[in-house]
């Protein structure tokens, strides 16, 4: 198991507030103590925790921006976009000249210079859906990561590299986006190895969207097919706040993906979207909870997986509407193509209604692509196998066309697609 002590180097104290330095202290302390998953955990149910364990890595070592710059270039999918770029969970480049009305900055840098804000919305825990030993590991190491905040609409879209390097290494990047009364923000983040080494990610991205402010969000996992991730992402909106939040896994070889959403304003309004290409043996574990504590609030989930070869999915999703959240309007949809005899699609939805005047449904649908759809494709002259990559493609496109930003859209496909 990783060591759970942290030296000097990686734990200054006297440099960050009190308060700071006893929340990481409060983690790491927490992070020892809390039990490891199992499958005898509700939240782990049909999911494989061993693999959440940290055994045989160490944290990842600082990066080199020198040795980045052919990646940086390579990576970048949105040529308009502020670009931020971390390495091993540190600042490689945070912009300067940035648009009136947007910040970016270091979260060492967020917690002394506005050191209220800061305490507002970090020391919160936020909710998790199995994985909370995990979650404070990445606080008890959070000294770095990008903050993101905005007052306004910010016409440029951003774009978040995050890479990994080394080899049996762990990184835990950490995003804060905090989106003011009536701010506009566009986001694609992205977690990347930069070579071949075994490595873990295990990721903490946090939402505060203030009321009528809008947030279009987008993560794409592309680790290398050794590794593992487990990304980690809390949405809080006010009223009239809308999200639309998607992520995708098209990398490593076992990704756990924990979505909390809590719509805590009137005419609140979340989307919640994944698209993934799932093949060999790779393992995808989704868990959601789509909480509504206030009336007139409306979320909606589409996560479409295609599976092949040997791959398996789990996806368990609970959508509770509170005790005075009346005229809630919440969907939850999970739907999986399978490709091959030996590919396994699991899906636990869950609905739970305590209040009046609802409008909710769940469900979830696993078919495999039938003989008229092949024949239909062959009849005009397409090979079998581009056949099947066609109809695979299609279905994960509608869940990608589901994200309203053409730009990022756009990217995305290129990215989980091709």
């Amino acid at each position: 198991m990783m060591n759970y002590s942290l030296n000097e180097e990686q734990f200054p104290t006297g440099f960050l507030p009190a308060w700071f330095e006893a929340r990481h202290r409060h983690a790491l302390e927490q992070a020892s103590q809390l039990p490891a998953p199992s499958r005898r955990m509700e939240s782990w149910r049909f999911g494989t925790p061993g693999n959440e364990s940290l055994e045989d890595v160490e944290t990842a070592s600082p990066v080199s921006p020198e040795t980045l710059a052919a990646s940086i270039r390579e990576h970048t999918s949105l040529p308009d976009a502020i670009l931020i770029v971390y390495a091993n969970g540190l600042p490689v480049s945070i912009p300067e000249d940035l648009p009136e009305g947007l910040t970016v900055m270091d979260l060492e840098d967020f917690v002394l210079q506005n050191p209220d804000a800061a305490r507002k919305h970090l020391e919160t825990t936020p909710e998790t859906l199995g994985s909370e030993k995990l979650a404070s590991l990445n606080t008890a190491l959070q000294h770095n990561g990008v903050v993101i905040m905005a007052d306004r609409e910010i016409s440029r879209p951003l774009e978040i590299l995050h890479f990994v390097s080394g080899d049996k290494v762990a990184v835990f990047p950490s995003t804060l986006v905090i989106a003011e009364t009536g701010s506009r923000l566009r986001i694609l983040e992205r977690h990347i190895s930069a070579d071949h080494g075994y490595q873990f990610c295990g990721a903490l991205q946090e939402h505060h969207l203030s009321s009528a402010s809008s947030v279009k969000y987008a993560l794409v996992q592309e680790l290398n097919s050794r590794s593992r991730a487990v990304e980690l992402c809390h949405i809080m909106a006010d009223d009239a706040a809308e999200m639309e939040h998607l992520a995708s896994h098209p990398g490593a070889a076992w990704a756990r993906q924990e979505t909390v959403c809590i719509l805590n304003g009137d005419s609140a309004s979340v989307r919640l979207l994944s698209a993934n290409h799932l093949e060999e043996n790779k393992k995808l574990d989704q868990r959601t909870y789509q909480k509504h504590v206030y009336r007139g609030a409306s979320s909606n989930l589409l996560y479409a997986n295609v599976l092949d070869d040997e791959s398996s999915s789990i996806f368990s999703g609970m959508i509770l509407v509170a005790e005075g959240a009346h005229d809630t309007s919440a969907y939850q949809s999970n739907r999986n193509l399978i490709l091959s005899p030996r590919a396994e699609a699991n899906s636990i939805p869950g609905l739970e209604i305590l209040a009046d005047r609802v409008q909710c449904s769940h469900g979830s649908a696993t078919s495999s692509i039938s003989p008229e759809e092949i024949f239909y494709l062959l009849s005009r002259g397409i090979p079998e196998q581009t056949a099947r990559k066609m109809i695979a493609q299609g279905f994960l496109e509608h869940a990608l066309n589901q994200f309203s930003d053409e730009n990022i859209r756009n990217a995305l496909k290129t990215l989980i697609l091709s």
